[in-house]
């Protein structure tokens, strides 16, 4: 009896490492209509500034969070969905990632060296 009480405490603790309070499991599989509708409204809303991510926190893992789900399982709906197109031409290109620094002399780079 204790055994089967050891194991369904270890159990909840797992979960509650995963997924925190919330007793349901991850969603997986199709999406809804619903959900599509959602996650496009968040992305929106992110880009608008209506939204702020926390320091470092990736779109993918933000929508993970808000829908309950996996981070892969979103990551993969955004690369092969029509539907969220427009978010993937929000990339930074790598001219706009490392603008070019002109310097004046030696002297003036030393110092960030």
């Amino acid at each position: 009896m204790r055994g089967a009480a050891l194991n369904l405490e270890s159990g909840w603790c797992s979960a509650f490492l995963d997924v925190g309070f919330d007793q349901h499991a991850l969603r997986k599989g199709r999406w809804p209509k619903e959900e599509e509708a959602y996650a496009v409204e968040l992305i929106r809303m992110v880009h608008a500034n209506h939204i702020a991510l926390k320091f470092r926190q990736s779109l993918e893992s933000f929508l993970a969070q808000k829908l309950h789900s996996d981070e892969m399982r979103v990551l993969k709906k955004i690369g092969n969905s029509k539907l969220f197109a427009f978010e993937r031409r929000h990339t930074i290109t790598p001219d706009a990632a490392y603008p070019s620094m002109n310097y004046e002399n030696k002297r003036t780079i030393e110092p960030l060296e």
